[in-house]
């Protein structure tokens, strides 16, 4: 289980909910 990636993918997953909000506003 790499810990690095889970990270990331977290992060990416949250900016991409901030732009579609952003996009949406």
């Amino acid at each position: 289980m790499n810990f690095l990636r889970m990270l990331t993918m977290t992060y990416l997953k949250r900016m991409r909910k901030k732009m579609r909000e952003m996009m949406f506003t």
